[in-house]
């Protein structure tokens, strides 16, 4: 969740923001550096623009496809609310970052537009705010589920709780991850504040060292980071080795797939030779052993009827089938939440620097180009991961593309005829 607070709001003149700059570089080397600059600004902003567009239609459609009726499990309630929540998210941004720093570079061709954004921006701020948060939890919950899915099958396999009622239970936690993020984010709303006079700046509570301790200290890094990446690394660390385990489970069934083949066809002989018929009912059983398994346990067990022989009966007892773990779902689930570390990781850097240098130094801060470039890039970074989770969808879940591709043509006729009426 990037802090956008250090993040120049907007560019009244040339001359007065390269004034900032004028103790360390010459005139000429100034003008470079903020032509560089403005031009990188420009680029990454229309960029972002291109990535909340596909990130609002691909963050619609997973959400139709995994509240479908073919996807209704738990884990889908976690993944269908983060869309909710990505989709809001991106929207804000699309109003509060994009288009306000477009608009903010030309403001002289667009001041009535430019003065509504303005306007907007400490209400559209907090909302942001929240449901970055919510993503941010959500990605912890759909983790944790996973994990526990996993890590208690054997008891989940004698529970007798139906899909509806897990499903119900996710959305209950989903109702509670939204409710923490509204309360975490109360302070937000008292951050800025727009007047005719003085423009839009913080609010002289922001502006305080016990608020920026509190909020962007003690609150927003446990919360916001700490918790979370613990959580995540020790669930995904887990996820990824049971992964390993279950691929040399497989390698080693396929080394001793022969001796299986081999036993079906000693059944086959057993069943298929001659019987000579007896007046009275006898019954032959005969036991094989797992080749699978050092302690010999039982396999198959066949009960032959000989009192008939045309109309023998052959009895196939299996052991147990286990609940196996779903690995496409899990290998979804470990590339969201490694989308998610690659985007967050440097906001959280960045967000240490401004917590422990920019608090006591803001004019070093906003003097930095590298500090203002990374603010730029973490920013991309947060589209992207509200975007990109319908990316991890299409390639690591073949039940989404499945569903996709037979949802896919009913959209498409749903839309054109909207647009016919």
């Amino acid at each position: 969740m990037t802090n956008l607070s250090n993040i120049p709001l907007y560019f009244p003149d040339n001359q007065s923001l390269m004034g900032i700059y004028s103790a360390n570089f010459s005139q000429v080397e100034q003008l470079i550096q903020w032509e560089i600059y403005i031009k990188f600004r420009l680029f990454s902003s229309l960029i972002s623009l291109a990535i909340i567009f596909i990130g609002l239609v691909g963050n619609l459609v997973s959400f139709l496809i995994l509240t479908s009726p073919k996807m209704r499990i738990s884990t889908n309630v976690f993944l269908s609310s983060l869309c909710v929540s990505g989709f809001i998210a991106l929207f804000g941004l699309l109003i509060n970052s994009v288009l306000y720093e477009l608009i903010a570079m030309y403001q002289e061709k667009f001041p009535e537009l430019f003065t509504l954004l303005c306007r907007l921006y400490p209400y559209i701020y907090p909302i942001i705010t929240t449901f970055q948060m919510a993503s941010i939890l959500l990605t912890v919950c759909v983790s944790v589920n996973q994990f526990l899915y996993i890590y208690f099958s054997k008891l989940r396999s004698q529970s007798k709780n139906s899909t509806k009622q897990e499903c119900q239970r996710a959305l209950k936690i989903v109702v509670l991850m939204f409710l923490i993020s509204i309360i975490y984010c109360i302070p937000y709303w008292l951050k800025f504040t727009y007047s005719d006079e003085t423009g839009l700046q913080e609010t002289e509570i922001a502006r305080t060292n016990l608020f920026q301790k509190i909020v962007h200290f003690y609150m927003y890094l446990p919360i916001a980071y700490i918790i979370p990446f613990s959580i995540l690394i020790f669930t995904n660390a887990y996820l990824i080795a049971t992964i390993a385990m279950k691929n040399k489970r497989q390698e080693r069934l396929g080394i001793k797939e022969k001796k299986l083949k081999e036993n079906e066809e000693e059944i086959e002989d057993i069943c298929s030779s001659p019987i000579k018929h007896q007046s009275t009912n006898s019954l032959m059983t005969v036991t094989l052993k797992n080749p699978l398994k050092s302690n010999g346990a039982n396999l198959y067990k066949l009960s032959v009827s000989l009192n008939k022989p045309k109309h023998s009966s052959i009895k196939i007892k299996k052991p147990k089938k286990e609940l196996t773990l779903n690995k496409s779902v899990t290998v979804m689930l470990i590339a969201v939440v490694f989308l998610f570390f690659i985007c967050q990781f440097p906001a959280l850097i960045l967000h240490i620097v401004q917590s422990m240098v920019c608090s006591s130094d803001t004019d070093r801060c906003n003097s930095s180009y590298l500090l203002n470039y990374c603010y730029v890039i973490s920013k991309m970074l947060l589209i992207i991961n509200l975007s990109f989770n319908f990316v991890c969808y299409c390639l690591f879940s073949p039940k989404f593309r499945l569903v996709l591709r037979e949802s896919l043509p009913k959209l498409i006729l749903c839309c054109s005829e909207n647009n016919l009426y």
